[in-house]
Parts: structure tokens; C-alpha cells; sequence
């Protein structure tokens, strides 16, 4: 529309040119009258909507069941489960019925200690059009899918590892391994009436310092999931923080990404996972933002890694990478590592929630997975409240997750009724952006949306800049909670080679988790900086998008 409205000034402003008798003078100020027309800001656009609580299509029950004795080999050293508090959650709940996809590079479905939670016939190959995912495991297909799905299923039996949710259903779309976006779409709605639960322990390259945007198709596929999901209750989208925090050149470390660079992990409705070490402290590569929601652990900077399932054999991690240094057994591993291992956990412990209350909606077991977390790493300088009382950092989101507690918070909610959303476009303001100088800072009152409890904001800025590195983008609730949106950073290529950060314009989605329970009733405040000379811009204007509830 926009667009079509630009068309049609050029249009009038050429008929009014032909009516006009030119000389060099009427030239220039006929260009001139051009150039303003075009340049005018866009109007303000205020849209909100009310939207109810999602219902279930069908009843839905889960049966209780003891799967507390552990006869697992390895589970003694399955260090994991001693810092995210099982509790006695394994004496009512294990995560039986409940339909878990990994959208991964595949899964060994005939391992064995998966093989009893894979759903039959219910994985897809992306490479050969039919239902076994496994690949070719001399080529390491579906290594990693292998490795994240025994942190979310590996059966409790007398073999190996278990899972969190050892008795939960598994389905392998090997969507990652193609590259294709358009499978990583279809895995992100295939049969999505009937999954509870969304595994992505995958993102863009890391260690790039760039924003990398996620698929319009795949955001509309997520929002399908989020509506009809799960049997009408939405399906929940897991997906790993990243591992692109720091990256190496000339043996020297950079700071680079940050999750909120990541268009997929920022996304509204995506539960984001990042990384702590058997210490509770963020693991080195774990990447900080605003939109992060909790942390589960994984290998840290002490090279303590997760023990789970590997390819079967000489494949995969086991003897093929860490030799020696692994486990006697090669059908496991003890050196998984990255976010892609603390987010199948968080996904088991979902598992466990909706078997404890199968009828809860997305947005209940991502309020609740919020306000049950633990406060790790007590003295870092970063732990603040938001307004609404929550515990907030930008490293760990709400904090490390707390199974027993969400579990047993789970059995008694009542669910959350609807909400609004409020999508505010061509917020202006028009003002340079000074180079090594003093923030641009723009205000916007929300008090009209009436939303009361936030429940997520998005703030999309549109600006243009010589080097998005130089950038400091602060953001802030009407109650003064600062969200740091991105950083001053280093950029590279995916093979380590500093190439400099994006340049020009930048039109980007940062999602905010940290305002979560805070009113929207006030101002809220964006400042954009430049810290480092040689470079400036331009700040044109600024979206807000905010989602919760009215009462």
C-alpha cells in the first residue's frame, strides 16, 4: 500500500511538472517538491486486536506413572539432572503420549535406547521422501539429532542413558540436514495438530556478529503451530540461544553475536535455551540477549560435556572425534556441548508439564517455565527485577531451569484467558545518529493499548548506519527496565575471517522477554548510540508490537 501510494505522488507531481512551464529554476524546485513528497514519514499506524485463549479441539488426558527407579548404566554420570532439581517428578511423571519432533539433521531410530520412543512411521527424510530419518551414519548423518534426543527420550531401561522425559514419543524431521528453508517450514508444521512439543537445537551460522532473519513463511508456520497446535492448546517451539558469543581470529577472542541477532531464536512464541556449565555459570559461547528465556545446562568452559546417545558404533562423536577421551560404550557420548544440549532438556521437562496438565496453553508453560526458574550464579553483577518483581539477566533470561517446581506448579495452574496485541508501525524519528556521540532517544506512549501484564514486545528499528557494529541499542519498559537490544561487536565470515559488520539500512525485529508481567501503561523509550568514531546514520523511526493481558 505503502508502495502504491508512493506511485501515485510521482504520478500527480509528473502531471503537475507537464503543466508547468520549465526553465532550470522551476527544474530545481520541481526536484526539490519530489524529493519532500518522497520523503515525508510514514503515517503512524496503531492496530490492536483482542485474541482469545486458545481451546482445545478434543479431551485430552495423561496417566500417571512411576518411572523413578534408575537402571540406566551411565545415569550416574548423566551430571544434568543433579542441577535442574527432578525432584520426585519421575515417581508420577515420564512423559508417556506426549509427541515430541526434533527438527535436526535426523535421528538413529533404530538405536537402542531410542528405539522404543519413536513413533512409528511418524518421522519424515527430507533427502528420500520417506520415514527413516537416520541417514548414513558413516557420514554422520543424524549424529546430532541422535545426541539430542536421548536428552529428551532415551528410554528408562537397563542400557545407557535416560532422558528427562524418558517415556515421551519421538519423531525425527531432517529438515537441517537439506539447508532447504522450505523443509525447515514444512518440519515446523508437519502434523502439527498432534505435537506437543518442537525441538530446534539449530540456528544460523555462529560467530558471525551479523542479524540473520528468519523466513516470513517459517514465521507464519510457527504461528499455526502457536493457534492450532497441539490439539487447539498451541504447540511449544523450543529452540537453541546460540553459540556464537565469542568467536576466535589470530588466536585472539571477539565478542560477536548476541540471540537477539537471530530471527529465529527472537521470535515471538519460541522459547529460547541458552547454556550453563556443571559450575551453574554461563557457558563461554552461550549468547546473551533480551529475548532469552531460561538455561538448562550443557558443557561449560571446564569441558564437563552431557552424557547421551551417539550413533551406534564407530560413528558419530564417540571414538570418530573424541576417541579416548570418551566413553567405553560408543553408543554414547559423554562430550555433547553447546545450547543444542540444553535445549532438548528444557524440551523433556515440558514433556513432564503438560503429562502433569495436559491442558495448558503455550502461553502458560512459557509463563510458567519463567517464574519457576532457579537464580543461578547468584553474584553475577547482571541479576536485576523487572518491575513486576521477576529476577531478569541477559545471560540467563529468568534463570536455570527447576523441573520439580514447574512440574509441580503445573498440576494446579489455571490457565490464563486471552489477550491483546498491539502492533504501533512509523513510530518517528528522523534524527542523525552522531558518530562516536550522544544517544538518539525517542519516546512512545502506550498508555491507550490497556494492556496491563506484558507478556512479550517487539521493537523493530529502521535506521541506516556505515557499521552496525558500532551500535548500541538500549530499550526500555515505562516502568525504566532496560533491555540492551544489541551491542558494539566484531563481525567474520563463517570461516573466521573478519570481513567488518552489515552496513546501510537496517530494518530489524528485536524480541524482548525481560518486560514480562510489567505494564505497558506509559512511555516506552528506545536510545540508539554510536561508540566508536569513523562511522554515523540516520535513525528514521521505530515499530513496537506488544503482546498481554488486560487484566
Amino acid at each position: 500500500m505503502l508502495q502504491l501510494k508512493k506511485v501515485l505522488i510521482i504520478f500527480n507531481v509528473f502531471l503537475l511538472f507537464s503543466c508547468i512551464k520549465k526553465n532550470n529554476k522551476d527544474e530545481q524546485l520541481n526536484l526539490l517538491l519530489l524529493y519532500y513528497l518522497l520523503n515525508q514519514p510514514e503515517p503512524l499506524s496503531i492496530t490492536c486486536e483482542d485474541i482469545p485463549a486458545n481451546q482445545p479441539t478434543t479431551t485430552i488426558t495423561t496417566p500417571t506413572e512411576d518411572c523413578s527407579i534408575n537402571s540406566d548404566t551411565l545415569y550416574s554420570l548423566q551430571w544434568h539432572f543433579t542441577k535442574i532439581n527432578m525432584g520426585t517428578s519421575w515417581q508420577s511423571y515420564c512423559g508417556s503420549n506426549i509427541s515430541i519432533s526434533v527438527i535436526d539433521d535426523g535421528i538413529e531410530i533404530n538405536h537402542e535406547d531410542l528405539t522404543a520412543n519413536i513413533e512409528p512411521s511418524k518421522s519424515y527424510d527430507y533427502s528420500e521422501n520417506d520415514t527413516d530419518p537416520t541417514g548414513n551414519p558413516s557420514l554422520d548423518n543424524s549424529m546430532h539429532g541422535t545426541a539430542v534426543s536421548g536428552l529428551i527420550a532415551a528410554k528408562d531401561n537397563t542400557l545407557g542413558v535416560r532422558g528427562v522425559a524418558p517415556r515421551s514419543k519421538l519423531r525425527g524431521y531432517n529438515a537441517i540436514k537439506t539447508r532447504y528453508t522450505s523443509n525447515i517450514i514444512d518440519a515446523t508444521k508437519r502434523d502439527i495438530q498432534n505435537i506437543w512439543i518442537s525441538n530446534n537445537s539449530w540456528g544460523p551460522p555462529d560467530g558471525t556478529g551479523y542479524l540473520i532473519g528468519s523466513d516470513s513463511l517459517w514465521q507464519l508456520a510457527v504461528e499455526e503451530g502457536l493457534t492450532s497446535g497441539r490439539f487447539g492448546l498451541g504447540t511449544i517451539y523450543v529452540f537453541a540461544a546460540g553459540n556464537g558469543a565469542y568467536y576466535t581470529y589470530n588466536n585472539t577472542s571477539f565478542y560477536a553475536d548476541n540471540s537477539n541477532y537471530d530471527g529465529y531464536s527472537n521470535y515471538h512464541g519460541v522459547i529460547s535455551v541458552c547454556a550453563v556449565g556443571d559450575n551453574n555459570v554461563k557457558a563461554s559461547y552461550s549468547e546473551k540477549g533480551a529475548n532469552l528465556w531460561l538455561c538448562a545446562p550443557s558443557m561449560g568452559d571446564n569441558q564437563n560435556g552431557l552424557v547421551t546417545t551417539d550413533l551406534t558404533g564407530s560413528n558419530g562423536l564417540n571414538s570418530k572425534y573424541y576417541g579416548a577421551t570418551d566413553l567405553p560404550n560408543t553408543n554414547y557420548t559423554k562430550n555433547f556441548n553447546g545450547t543444542s544440549g540444553s535445549t532438548p532438556i528444557v524440551s523433556g521437562a515440558i514433556a513432564l508439564m503438560l503429562q502433569a496438565n495436559p491442558s495448558l496453553t503455550w502461553r502458560d508453560v512459557r509463563y510458567i517455565l519463567a517464574k519457576t526458574t532457579q537464580k543461578n550464579d547468584p553474584t553475577d553483577s547482571n541479576w536485576t527485577s523487572n518491575a513486576a518483581g521477576i529476577k531478569i539477566n541477559h545471560k540467563y533470561g529468568f534463570g536455570l531451569l527447576n523441573v520439580s517446581y514447574a512440574v509441580n506448579t503445573a498440576k494446579t495452574w489455571t490457565n490464563f484467558g486471552g489477550y491483546r496485541k498491539c502492533v504501533i508501525r512509523n513510530i518517528p524519528v528522523y534524527k542523525d545518529i552522531v558518530d562516536n556521540g550522544p544517544a538518539t532517544i525517542n519516546e512512545f506512549d502506550a498508555s491507550f493499548t490497556g494492556i496491563k501484564k506484558i507478556e512479550w514486545v517487539d521493537a523493530t528499528v529502521h535506521l541506516n548506519h556505515g557499521y552496525w557494529g558500532d551500535l548500541l541499542i538500549q530499550f526500555y519498559s515505562p516502568s525504566g527496565t532496560e533491555s540492551i537490544l544489541m551491542e558494539p561487536h566484531n563481525c567474520s565470515d563463517v570461516n573466521g575471517t573478519r570481513t567488518g559488520c552489515q552496513t546501510g539500512n537496517m530494518d530489524w525485529r528485536f524480541g524482548i522477554a525481560r518486560f514480562l508481567d510489567e505494564t505497558a501503561e506509559g512511555k516506552f523509550r528506545i536510545s540508539v548510540q554510536d561508540k566508536a568514531v569513523q562511522d554515523a546514520g540516520y535513525f528514521k523511526k521505530w515499530d513496537l508490537t506488544i503482546y498481554g493481558r488486560t487484566n
